[in-house]
């Protein structure tokens, strides 16, 4: 039986990302889960001979030729959903592939995350905020923080990058935005899953459609989702990122790699 599915997107240079990111999974994942692993990709020849020996029947690519951004990111929906009948575990979870693990993952912490809900998503660590006395000491020490939260609260309602744009199927109203997740890491149970990326698949496809992308591309429908639907909340140590102060005294399991200039990642 396999337990957990990790799907990811890794065109061009992607994929050594990617090889990193599998790289340390074995590291960190409990020994007692079997992984199956798809990946969707345009440079499945170049993937080394001993990982794809070592994997064997858990590693599925499946074709996916480059094309211009934000594209890839925003079609990941759709690509899982076409290739539904592919996963075999139980739990499914995205992962950026430019991830790495840090931290172990246990089969245990999969099923308490979806425990009361069957998916599973990670409040974006720019958008993260320490609670109580924590919180205070925060904004002490990085008064840089209170006006612009100040700002964000008074302008968008709360703290995030919500779409804006009322035309998107993205767009989430003012009243709505408790909080904000990232794109780079959410799971759950395979049914559920499956109907997140065909539902949103759908919304992106009738956006684009109209020549509308969201602002966030896939992370903004995700927004929407979680606007408008119950789930688990996770925090950042899912998807750490050591340049957010807030972050500070959190153990990461997972770390968003540093691509360099030209990303959109840092937020907050």
């Amino acid at each position: 039986m396999t337990d957990l599915t990790i799907f990811s997107v890794a065109t061009d240079r992607y994929l050594e990302f990617w090889l990193e990111l599998l790289s340390t999974a074995e590291k960190f994942i409990n020994k007692d889960i079997n992984v199956q692993w798809i990946l969707f990709t345009n440079r499945e020849d170049e993937i080394p001979w001993a990982v794809a020996e070592r994997l064997g029947v858990n590693l599925v690519t499946v074709r996916f030729e480059s094309s211009p951004w934000p594209m890839p990111t925003l079609l990941r929906y759709e690509l899982l959903a076409k290739t539904a009948d592919k996963i075999e575990g139980e739990i499914v979870m995205h992962l950026d592939a430019d991830m790495v693990f840090a931290g172990s993952l246990t089969k245990n912490d999969l099923i308490q995350a979806i425990a009361n809900h069957e998916i599973a998503l990670v409040r974006h660590p720019g958008y993260f905020r320490p609670s109580k006395f924590a919180k205070v000491m925060f904004y002490l020490r990085n008064p840089r923080y209170i006006l612009s939260d100040l700002k964000s609260h008074l302008l968008n309602g709360g703290i995030g990058s919500w779409e804006n744009n009322s035309a998107s199927l993205a767009f989430v109203s003012r009243k709505d935005r408790k909080v904000y997740v990232c794109g780079a890491t959410w799971f759950g149970k395979k049914s559920s899953i499956i109907d997140l990326c065909s539902s949103l698949s759908l919304r992106i496809q009738e956006d684009l459609s109209k020549n509308i992308i969201a602002r966030f591309h896939d992370e903004s429908h995700l927004n929407w989702f979680a606007a408008n639907n119950s789930f688990s909340l996770l925090g950042p140590k899912f998807c750490y990122d050591k340049n957010y102060p807030q972050l500070s005294g959190i153990m990461p399991t997972l770390i968003a790699v540093e691509k360099g200039k030209g990303t959109d990642w840092k937020r907050q």
